[in-house]
């Protein structure tokens, strides 16, 4: 469902990279566009959720508190 970038909704906008959502077709589906360096990587909902919950984990792993920080 690739579409004209001018009709995209920006949802990030960072130095490096952007975070797009295309417009809905008939269907109601959207795509989940992520942009840097040119290059264009379209994501369905399901897997952009996926990216999302991957990047969450690994944020968790990398920087996890060391030793008791809430006492």
């Amino acid at each position: 469902m690739k579409r004209s970038v001018g009709q995209w909704k920006e949802l990030f906008d960072g130095n490096t990279l952007g975070l797009f959502q295309t417009q809905k077709n008939k269907k109601g589906e959207c795509d989940f566009v992520l942009s840097t360096h040119s290059k264009y990587e379209y994501f369905t909902e399901q897997e952009f959720m996926e990216l999302v919950d991957a990047c969450k984990q690994a944020m968790d792993k990398l920087f996890r508190p060391k030793g008791a920080c809430y006492q």
